[in-house]
Formats: structure tokens, sequence, C-alpha cells
């Protein structure tokens, strides 16, 4: 590994630590110090790919990871994407059951069916339920 210079692209790095998470590569070659470590944080935030990006932070050896302050939130902010899934994967069967019994077939679109795409489908950021109703 080697250590980061001064004036380094942030967005590249970001991209290579995505790219870690969504297991398009099993390498992070770059050390990371603490103040790279809470910019890459903000960008995950700022993207909303907290979770997915835990998922590369979590692949990385010891001696790689974020300070533990940094890894806690991100861990932290992880769990409860993780929660809010699990929360919102509940409703979604709960609203076809639903309607179902209302003589409607649904459809769910977007966000929550697309999570099915991702390496965890509980580590992507949600926000709400879109259904697609027909009788």
């Amino acid at each position: 590994m080697t250590t980061m210079p001064k004036g380094i692209n942030w967005n590249e790095q970001f991209y290579k630590l995505l790219r870690l998470s969504l297991g398009l590569t099993q390498e992070f070659p770059v050390e990371v110090d603490a103040d790279g470590w809470r910019r890459l944080y903000q960008t995950a935030i700022r993207q909303s790919l907290v979770g997915v990006c835990y998922q590369g932070v979590c692949l990385l050896p010891e001696g790689s990871k974020p300070p533990a302050e940094i890894a806690m939130q991100w861990a932290s902010e992880a769990e409860s994407i993780k929660g809010m899934n699990e929360l919102l994967y509940q409703e979604a069967a709960r609203l076809t059951r639903e309607f179902e019994e209302k003589g409607h077939r649904t459809a769910i679109l977007k966000g929550q069916a697309n999570a099915r795409l991702y390496p965890d489908k509980h580590a992507r950021q949600p926000g709400d339920i879109d259904i697609f109703s027909s009788s």
C-alpha cells in the first residue's frame, strides 16, 4: 500500500472503495489516514451509499480499516439501514397482501425491487415503497 499524496482525488478513492464494496475488485490499494476516512464516509453519506460502502470497509484487513470512531459511526449507520430495509420489506409484503385481498395485482417498483441486484440487499439505503397496482 502507498500513502495518499497531497492533492489526492477523493472521488477516485471513493470509486475504488465502491468497486471493492460491489465485489468488482478485491483490493483497495491505498493507505487512508483518519481525515481521508472522514472524507470517504462523508462522500458515502452524500451519495446515499453508506451501507453499500460499509460492505467494502468490512473486507479490508485490520491495519487498513478506518479509525475506531469513524468505523463505529459507519457500522451504526449501516446497521440502521439494514433495520430500515427489513421494515420496508415487511411493509411491502403487507401492502401486497392487502391489495390482493381487494382484488388488485401489484408490483413493487424502483428501490426495494432493485435492492435484489445489490451484493447485500439490506445495504441499499431505502426511501419509500413504490407500488404499481392494477385490477
